[in-house]
């Protein structure tokens, strides 16, 4: 709806979904996986209102999908519905991220947001 100031959308695209914690913030540049490392991760975020949140998801929901142990290799292959365990570990992981980014900014009195597609 009219022109912006800055792109305000972002993708992401994994071949291998992996965390690692950094000081201030999550990154999804590790050199252990936490996750199967046979998953791929790809997210579409549209930004509304400025770009501080789709930032922040783009690399905190990745981050803190990987790091659920409910999709390591082992319980992926031990389970006999391994869709049902993803689709609990994403919920989870856009769940733990929209807490951790409205903690972030609750006093800042910023209304920027954003939602997310992802696969």
């Amino acid at each position: 709806q009219g022109k912006r100031p800055a792109m305000e959308d972002q993708h992401v695209m994994l071949r291998v979904l992996h965390a690692e914690e950094e000081e201030g913030g999550c990154s999804t540049s590790a050199s252990a996986p936490a996750a199967d490392p046979a998953l791929r991760y790809a997210s579409v975020l549209d930004g509304h209102g400025g770009t501080r949140c789709v930032t922040f998801i783009a690399s905190a929901l990745p981050a803190t999908l990987a790091a659920d142990p409910s999709i390591s290799a082992a319980a992926l292959s031990a389970c006999d519905a391994p869709a049902t365990l993803l689709g609990a570990a994403l919920h989870r992981a856009f769940v733990a991220t929209d807490r951790s980014f409205l903690d972030g900014i609750r006093e800042t009195g910023r209304n920027d947001g954003a939602t997310a597609l992802c696969v």
